[in-house]
């Protein structure tokens, strides 16, 4: 009962990769319909059909889905204004070596935008560090605060980390502001929300640091726990490694959002007014560490019909390999037949005559 109750786990494990990739490709899908969505480049139907191509593509190779999301969501760009789309594509384009290599980690960034209308933004640094470690966690930390302070800028709205944690991208307001700018006026309206002075330039540079700190320092902690467990000889992961990590990140992430105003004299949240800031923060964390350890369970072995614990993507693996060596270690033993003709050609050897003749005519 037991057994069967962990299909959930085989399952996983026995297509990790169909599932990897399928996580990736709706990723890619949706980003694609929230561009469209707003200023319907394409009928419904071609919408459909697009994000359905994207999403198969990146069955077939992780690599297609990207490659087709660029080309996807040209057109839209191109509505909002020629320059919005030749600056998006010269970005999507010339960073695409870097991006093969990290695709996850890209797509993490992205999909920023998709949880801050849900006030889970902040999940971005803590998840990439628990995951990936202290240096993709600082990189992946920063970039997704850039881009959420980028996005909001083009909206219009303030690019302050607390406002945008429960902002929703709207393309309508995108393409109001820039469709009729020329390629000038399009760098300054991405620029202007933040860097309109220095001290505005300062608070946006300390709220991206203190995101990129916050990937770090989550990363750094979780394997400084795994090596110290590691030295004990115990058990390499558990649920409180996760939650001693990710406590100084939210720290540092409340930090910024209280503690960078308040040092520069600008407008911004106290420490616990309104009230549901702190509310919002634990409920980031809350969601990263349930979000983790679903990832952990899925990945631990699954106790198989002999009481042992296996690993259904190994065991395939496993299977392979012995089957190879097996067929090299039948190759490398002669057949009865081979070895009857072998004592065969030493006793005619043996009773040659003409043999000790020569060896005498040598002596």
């Amino acid at each position: 009962m037991r057994v069967t109750s962990q299909w959930p786990l085989w399952l996983y494990q026995r297509y990790s990769r169909v599932w990897e990739r399928a996580l990736l490709s709706a990723g890619w899908a949706a980003l694609y319909v929230l561009c469209d969505a707003g200023i319907d480049a394409f009928p419904v139907q071609w919408r459909v059909v697009l994000a359905a191509c994207i999403a198969v593509g990146g069955l077939w190779k992780p690599v297609v889905a990207y490659a087709l999301f660029v080309a996807a969501v040209a057109y839209p760009l191109y509505l909002i204004s020629i320059y919005v789309m030749a600056l998006a594509l010269a970005v999507l384009i010339l960073s695409a070596p870097a991006v093969v290599r990290f695709l996850p980690q890209t797509l993490w960034v992205l999909v920023a935008i998709l949880f801050a209308p849900v006030h889970l933004a902040p999940i971005m640094p803590l998840l990439a560090g628990l995951w990936w470690g202290e240096t993709a966690g600082a990189i992946v930390g920063g970039l997704a605060a850039l881009w959420l302070k980028i996005g909001a800028g083009m909206t219009g709205v303030s690019p302050d980390l607390w406002q945008v944690n429960g902002w929703t991208l709207d393309v309508v307001l995108v393409y109001e502001r820039f469709h009729t700018a020329d390629s000038l006026q399009t760098l300054v309206r991405i620029v202007e929300p933040l860097a309109s002075n220095s001290l505005i330039l300062l608070f946006n540079l300390l709220q991206v640091l203190t995101w990129a700190a916050a990937g770090f320092v989550v990363g750094l902690l979780i394997h400084s726990l795994h090596t110290w467990k590691s030295q004990v000889r115990a058990a390499p992961y558990s649920a409180w490694s996760a939650a001693l990590s990710l406590g100084p990140g939210l720290v540092l992430i409340w930090g910024g959002y209280v503690a960078v105003p308040a040092w520069l004299q600008l407008d911004g949240p106290r420490w616990f007014e309104p009230p549901w800031l702190l509310a919002q923060i634990l409920l980031a964390g809350g969601v990263a560490w349930v979000v983790d350890a679903l990832r952990r369970w899925l990945q631990q072995p699954v106790l198989a019909n002999d009481g042992q614990r296996h690993s259904p993507a190994r065991s395939v693996k496993q299977e392979k390999r012995q089957s190879v060596r097996s067929t090299q270690v039948q190759k490398q033993v002669d057949s009865p037949d081979e070895l009857l003709q072998q004592a065969r050609t030493k006793r005619r050897r043996r009773d040659d005559p003409e043999e000790d003749i020569i060896m005498l005519e040598l002596d």
